[in-house]
């Protein structure tokens, strides 16, 4: 019975040994992270995974937010670590770190995720613009206060600085409408920082134009010797320098009558003209019969003293009454205190005033007239 007993107990410690593990458990190990990732998590268990990327298709509201990563989805909680960042700092584009535990349908549970931090860039050096230009045209969209005024010519943004020269105007003349010439450099959103601007003199303005007389009769003035008189006071008709004149009852005269208008008469017609050209008379001054100069005491020999008549527009008036000179058809007139006048008086003497003169030649070609007559 013994050897039996040794067996059984033989068989029940092989047994034993058979159901022992081969081997101790093996130990933890930490995760190694990806190079560059700034993460530390705990190693993972078979089901853990660590992934890198930039975010994208990021959705909800931390701490709970999905995003892909590397075609993987992405799901944060409560309880997941941030290194160098924060949940809120989860944009599309950012690039992160995720060390997390896989779920049953291929996404990531993170329990940790790391922000890459990039290296600062050195800010380039800026540029300094060195193409000159020149621009002339128009100012317009004034805008700013001197020195520094920004505006449009020939739709080119140009602005102004301290140090902007003017020439032929300054800083306030800058307005719209204005023309000018800017030379500058060009900035790289093609403007111009002005370096100098001349402004062009205003153009000059034209004179108004003088309103047209209205519409109506026009009328003529016209002086010379009558000729060809026909008809009977008050309506006659008479040639006057070729032109045909004619009479009626409201004519008004001056130093005479209508029956005084006889051929070889001076006289002078202010009056309308009518559509054949010939004028209706509103007024006729008549010139009296050449007044003869008073006759000198007799010299023995004396020589005949020459007289001269002439007619027409006074002109270069100048001097004081009764003691004045003025022109006459291009020959000098003077008159003394003994000058006869009819029609007018010395002062109606003026530049423009129609008017005829009989006096005595001078040496010298000019008349000191004897009479005048003239002609309102």
């Amino acid at each position: 019975m013994r050897r039996p007993i040794t067996l059984a107990i033989a068989l029940v410690a092989s047994l034993l040994a058979c159901s022992e593990p081969s081997g101790a458990p093996d130990a933890a190990s930490p995760l190694t992270s990806e190079s560059g990732s700034g993460l530390s998590a705990a190693g993972p268990s078979s089901a853990n995974t660590g992934i890198g990327g930039s975010v994208s298709g990021l959705t909800g509201a931390c701490p709970t937010v999905t995003f892909m990563l590397e075609s993987k989805t992405i799901m944060t909680s409560a309880a997941t670590r941030y290194e160098g960042g924060a949940c809120a700092d989860l944009k599309n584009a950012a690039r992160v770190k995720v060390s997390g535990a896989v779920q049953a349908n291929g996404s990531i549970a993170a329990q940790a995720i790391g922000f890459a931090v990039s290296a600062p860039t050195e800010p380039k050096a800026p540029t300094t613009p060195t193409t000159s230009t020149a621009v002339k045209g128009t100012i317009s969209g004034v805008a700013g206060s001197c020195p520094v005024v920004s505006l449009k010519l020939e739709g080119i943004a140009v602005t102004t600085t301290a140090t902007t020269r003017y020439e032929g105007g300054a800083c306030a003349d800058l307005k719209t409408g204005v023309v000018i010439s800017a030379t500058g450099t060009v900035q790289a959103d093609r403007s111009i920082v002005a370096q100098s601007i001349w402004i062009a003199p205003p153009a000059p303005v034209e004179p108004a134009r003088p309103k047209e007389p209205p519409s109506g009769p026009t009328p003529a003035a016209v002086k010379g010797t009558a000729s060809e008189v026909a008809g009977v006071c008050p309506a006659i008709s008479l040639k006057l320098e070729g032109r045909k004149i004619t009479t009626t009852n409201t004519t008004r005269y001056e130093g005479g009558a209508c029956a005084d208008v006889k051929n070889g008469a001076l006289i002078s017609v202010t009056g309308t003209v009518q559509g054949d050209g010939s004028i209706v008379a509103q007024s006729i001054g008549i010139a009296l019969a050449t007044p003869v100069a008073p006759p000198r005491p007799k010299e023995p020999a004396a020589p005949t003293v020459p007289t001269a008549s002439v007619k027409g527009t006074a002109s270069e008036v100048a001097g004081t009454c009764p003691v004045v000179s003025l022109k006459l058809e291009g020959r000098k007139i003077t008159t003394t205190n003994t000058t006869r006048y009819e029609g007018g008086a010395c002062a109606d003497v003026k530049n423009g005033v129609l008017m005829s003169a009989t006096g005595i030649v001078q040496a010298d070609g000019s008349i000191q007239a004897v009479a005048i007559f003239v002609s309102r």
